[in-house]
C-alpha cells in the first residue's frame, strides 16, 4: 500500500495509465495491483469505456484507460492503511514512525 501511494499520481499532477503503474509496482502481483487501482483510484475525464472495464478488475486490460488518486481516494487509502498498522501493531501503534514513513507532518 505504500508502495500504490507512491506510484500513483495525485489529482494535481498528470494521471497515468494502467501499465505505468505497473512498471513502478513490478514486485507485486498484478491481481493486487487492479484490486488497488480499482478500490482507491478513479478515473479520469473522457475515459468512459475504462470505467466500463474497471467494474470487472480482471478484464483491466486498456492501455489509455487514465487514472489518478483523488484527495478522497487517497484518504480512504490511508485510513486503510491505518487500521492495517492498528491491526498489527495490537491497536498501539506509533504515530511519529507512520508519518516519517508517509513524508507527512505528524499535526496533519
Amino acid at each position: 500500500m505504500f508502495a500504490f501511494r507512491r506510484a500513483v499520481p495525485r489529482a494535481s499532477s498528470r494521471a497515468h495509465d494502467r501499465e505505468s503503474l505497473r512498471e513502478n509496482m513490478t514486485k507485486v502481483p498484478d491481481k493486487i495491483v487492479d484490486s488497488l487501482i480499482a478500490r482507491f483510484t478513479e478515473t479520469t475525464r473522457g475515459s468512459t469505456k475504462c470505467v466500463e472495464i474497471l467494474t470487472n478488475v480482471q478484464t483491466l486490460t486498456t492501455d489509455y484507460c487514465r487514472i489518478q488518486m483523488t484527495t478522497n481516494t487517497e484518504a480512504k487509502l490511508l485510513n486503510y492503511m491505518f487500521a492495517l498498522c492498528l491491526r498489527l501493531d495490537n491497536y498501539m501503534t506509533d504515530h511519529t514512525t507512520l508519518a516519517v514513513d508517509l513524508a507527512i507532518s505528524t499535526t496533519s
